[in-house]
């Protein structure tokens, strides 16, 4: 049986990054269905200053992807929480500090995808278009980080 330790939270974080960015070459050819141009200029997007493996010209095929992926992560995190409610029923009288493994992989889970969701935004420039999404993954990155 496995410890509930940093170690273990660590792991699992650096594992759902990886996850995360293998969904996304995974799901990347489904972005292609809609290739669309700038509408206004009828051009090319310009490019992002800082060129990452995360880097898109395309910014309707950058949200479709982040929106798919998002959806990933919230399929996989909603069954987690279900299965942890249906498991253990002492979750109903204390959720905030009743901890288990399922739970705690799930906040290691999900700051995984926050780490990774956070590169992506930053390397495609959406961080003043986005700034209460970047705000929000801090926040929570921070809460979860200080769980795990």
């Amino acid at each position: 049986m496995f410890t509930i330790n940093a170690t273990l939270g660590i792991g699992w974080a650096s594992l759902s990054f990886g996850f995360f960015v293998f969904i996304r070459y995974l799901i990347q050819p489904l972005t292609y269905l809609r290739p669309s141009i700038n509408k206004q200029t009828h051009s090319a997007i310009s490019s992002p200053y800082i060129r990452t493996c995360f880097t898109y010209s395309d910014e309707e095929r950058w949200q479709r992807l982040n929106l798919l992926i998002s959806w990933i992560h919230a399929f996989i995190t909603s069954v987690l929480v279900l299965y942890s409610f249906l498991v253990y029923p002492e979750l109903y009288n204390d959720f905030v500090t009743h901890v288990n493994l399922i739970t705690y992989l799930t906040c290691s889970l999900s700051f995984g995808y926050f780490c990774y969701d956070l590169c992506d935004i930053v390397s495609n420039r959406r961080g003043s278009d986005m700034f209460e999404i970047i705000l929000h993954h801090i926040v929570v990155s921070f809460v979860f980080r200080s769980y795990t």
